[in-house]
């Protein structure tokens, strides 16, 4: 088998550092029905009301999604508590305070490109999505060259264990702002490789 290198498939490199030393990663989709349901919804009208009201508009808009660097993302905890008998995990969310200056400076900044991009960010309808809803989580067990607890060696093995190897992105250090899926399967693909070969 061939080896991959785990690296993001974008460059991490901050071209605003100012708001972060890591990349920021925003998709930008066309208009679609999905716009006009959020619209409806912030809204509070029916879609043939918002339809038929903003109809010129809806042609124009565009929908951004934003990832932040881990760096800058709230960090969430897990514990596992007796309950009724069993066992219950629960997940906490962290102070995302600093996470939504750095989107608040994000919007700004895309703002300020405007004459560049002949964009025009609406701050009023900016939404940040409750913690844990994102597509790019992980870190939870971070793989180290000499692993603490909750941590991973190199091969994924959580501490103590040697059989049972970890191969998601809850592995990865840290998770870049940009797509992780690439970088989780070629980082799965070391671990079995390197497994085969002890």
């Amino acid at each position: 088998m061939s080896r991959w290198p785990v690296t993001p498939i974008a460059s991490t490199r901050s071209i605003a550092p100012e708001i972060s030393s890591g990349a920021i990663h925003i998709q930008v989709y066309a208009y679609n029905d999905l716009m006009l349901r959020a619209l409806a919804a912030r809204s509070h009208l029916p879609e043939r009301v918002v339809a038929s009201l903003f109809q010129p508009l809806l042609g124009r808009l565009f929908y951004a999604q934003c990832y932040l660097h881990s760096d800058d993302s709230p960090r969430m905890s897990a514990e596992l508590r007796g309950e009724d008998g069993g066992a219950v995990l629960a997940v906490t969310p962290g102070d995302g305070s600093a996470a939504a200056r750095t989107i608040a400076a994000v919007v700004r900044k895309l703002g300020s490109l405007r004459s560049l991009t002949g964009l025009q960010p609406i701050g009023r309808m900016l939404q940040i999505w409750p913690q844990g809803k994102g597509f790019h989580v992980g870190g939870s067990l971070p793989m180290r060259q000499h692993p603490g607890e909750l941590e991973t060696d190199p091969l994924g093995r959580p501490t103590g264990l040697r059989r049972v190897h970890v191969v998601d992105a809850s592995v990865l250090p840290s998770i870049p702002a940009t797509t992780i899926t690439l970088s989780a399967m070629a980082n799965a693909q070391r671990i079995a490789s390197e497994h085969d070969r002890d």
